[in-house]
């Protein structure tokens, strides 16, 4: 009975995760791509947290096989209300920081092959993250920048370094103190601002964050 209990508990936990989303940008004025607006990273947190919850939109369309499957995850997301300092945020839950004060290339800039996508993300992994990342076991970091023309990357995100889940242990690309969390291109994040049509309901980032708790493809 007390196993039964205790597995009870675990079923029913519920996870708030706090985030923090980094914007990148240039010079541009708050709401000028890339420098996204509040409005749009607001749109983003709530498409999470209505999937997350089993209520995002297009959950009428769930073939009726995985109906039964659907559910509450017992996950949401809030805003980060403080820095790694515990000083309170301008805004929570953002951090807008010129890559002009970091000291590194405009994320446009970084050529790859065609098809190719190591160069840019390596400079977002050894460059931009390290430079700009909060206490991973504090927040969620989410990195939002523009890419480079030719790149067809929407984002991509660690996995959780230590998971007993399987088929993770010793996976690459798991997520350490310097690169934790997920980087995501600016024009398929949200619902509402400067958007590409064709990713315009906030389900890329969705997708890495599932990979960043531990998802795999199968």
């Amino acid at each position: 009975k007390v196993e039964e209990r205790k597995r009870s508990r675990a079923v029913n936990a519920t996870y708030t995760i706090p985030v923090i989303i980094h914007v990148i940008y240039g010079s541009e004025a708050v709401g000028t791509y890339p420098n996204i607006s509040n409005a749009q990273i607001q749109s983003q947190i709530q498409v999470l947290n209505d999937d997350f919850a089993g209520k995002g939109a297009g959950i009428s369309g769930v073939p009726t096989i995985w109906k039964n499957l659907i559910a509450n995850s017992g996950i949401s997301f809030c805003y980060a209300k403080t820095d790694p300092k515990g000083n309170p945020l301008a805004t929570e839950g953002i951090e807008r920081i010129s890559y002009k004060t970091l000291g590194i290339p405009n994320p446009t800039s970084i050529v790859d092959a065609s098809g190719e996508n190591t160069n840019f993300t390596n400079y977002i992994s050894s460059q931009l993250k390290p430079k700009t990342i909060w206490d991973p076991a504090r927040y969620l970091n989410i990195w939002i920048t523009d890419k480079p023309s030719g790149s067809l990357l929407l984002g991509f995100a660690t996995f959780p370094a230590g998971s007993t889940l399987s088929g993770i242990d010793g996976i690459t690309g798991t997520g350490g103190p310097n690169n934790d969390g997920l980087w995501c291109w600016g024009k398929c994040f949200g619902t509402t601002g400067t958007l590409d049509a064709n990713y315009a309901k906030g389900r890329v980032a969705n997708h890495e964050i599932g990979h960043y708790l531990g998802l795999r493809h199968v």
